[in-house]
């Protein structure tokens, strides 16, 4: 129950204990009295239970925890061989759209694009030179498709999609063209990132967002008005109660709970990697409720932060360990566990995979033979390809044994 509600409820009580009030009526006062403490107490005791049903709900969530003596034996993957995109050298996320690998550099001069494929094991084509053209685009935090196989890029900066096809898309000497720009503004709905949920719908999430992170959008990109995924319960210190609701949530919540997201194949499962915390979470998409939460192998959730000079929440040293690019498979949910105490950008790097049931167990840890900032998964040919930064090589491909 929250304050306001616990005060009401209070005073309601305390109302019920004044006797020293004079009779309303000249007649009957004692029997219209004792009418009103009977209605008024009937109605809080109600108030009482609905909203202490409503925390139950709320948190009606399967927690689990695991320490360092419940870590699974670790199995060390065979390496199988590397690929070579040139120029390479600071990529930042890879996807994997049906035989090609699509991997996004930060500052490749002729594009930050290079399309692989995997069928042909051949580089087809290095694209998107950075900057504001029509052919051009900032940045790529997201790759989807729809039905039609068409390909969206979408640029975080700039807020817009840069559409292509699938079919020419390694072939063709066109760009992929600016398709449109998305009217959201930064302090309500601009996504961080987005991916399919369907064929002709999007899963995206925001910072902010009307009442949850994560929100279903539909083929024109558009939000629909349901919102769901609350950022977990999190103190609050006392530089934070001065804060407004939106500095609160940008500035405090979106740092220390910053996360990759993954759909199950079925469509029925979001896993949330937080990147800060040793917490995953599961939510079921019919409901759009939390179904359970991992926590480990560090105790470091909820976390302690702290903030700086400009208002931004900062996990402590001890919650520099997290998970990223989550991927699920039939039967289990993988995720890079890194864990550094370096506040360089290599502390995203880790060889550690950890290896998680479809009941939240961990079973497995996987090692890479080197630290890796990504990964993607090809299930039906049982490949691992992790994303690899400053080396000769851009990929490393791995046999997938679990």
């Amino acid at each position: 129950m929250d304050a306001g509600r616990k005060l009401y409820v209070f005073l309601v009580f305390a109302m019920l204990t004044f006797h020293n009030y004079r009779d309303i009526f000249e007649t009957g006062g004692k029997t219209f009295r004792l009418f009103c403490r009977l209605t008024i107490m009937v109605w809080g005791c109600g108030l009482m239970v609905s909203c202490t049903t409503s925390e139950k709900e709320q948190r009606n969530f399967k927690e689990i925890r695991f320490s360092r003596k419940d870590l699974p034996e670790t199995v060390k993957l065979k390496l199988l061989r590397t690929i070579t995109i040139p120029g390479f050298y600071t990529p930042l996320w890879m996807f994997r759209i049906e035989n090609n690998l699509l991997i996004v550099d930060l500052n490749h001069r002729e594009g930050i694009l290079a399309v692989y494929s995997l069928s042909k094991d051949s580089l087809l084509r290095v694209m998107m030179p950075k900057g504001n053209g029509p052919f051009e685009i900032q940045s790529i935090s997201s790759i989807v498709t729809d039905g039609h196989r068409n390909i969206y890029f979408y640029d975080t900066q700039e807020r817009r999609l840069l559409q292509g096809h699938l079919d020419s898309l390694a072939y063709s000497v066109h760009q992929p063209r600016f398709y449109k720009r998305l009217r959201w503004t930064y302090t309500t709905d601009t996504p961080l990132s987005i991916i399919n949920h369907s064929d002709s719908t999007y899963l995206s999430t925001s910072e902010l967002g009307h009442g949850g992170r994560f929100n279903i959008l539909n083929h024109r990109f558009e939000f629909s008005p349901e919102y769901f995924g609350e950022y977990p319960d999190l103190e609050h210190t006392r530089e934070i109660k001065n804060m407004t609701h939106t500095e609160y949530r940008v500035n405090v919540l979106s740092n220390l709970f910053s996360h990759g997201i993954c759909l199950s194949s079925d469509r029925q499962s979001l896993v949330v990697a937080y990147l800060r915390v040793d917490c995953i979470e599961v939510f079921d998409m019919k409901s759009r409720a939390l179904r359970y939460r991992i926590i480990g192998p560090e105790q470091n959730f909820p976390p302690r932060y702290k903030l700086n000079k400009a208002g931004q929440g900062l996990p402590c040293s001890e919650c520099y360990a997290g998970y990223s690019s989550p991927q699920v498979t039939s039967n289990y949910i993988l995720s890079l566990r890194r864990y550094r105490q370096d506040k360089e950008w290599n502390s995203h790097l880790s060889r550690y995979i950890y290896v998680f049931s479809q009941a939240g167990t961990v079973k497995k840890i996987l090692e890479l033979d080197e630290d890796i900032i990504s990964f993607v998964i090809d299930e039906e040919r049982g490949r691992l390809y992790g994303l690899v930064v400053d080396a000769p090589y851009a990929v490393v491909e791995y046999e997938l044994q679990i």
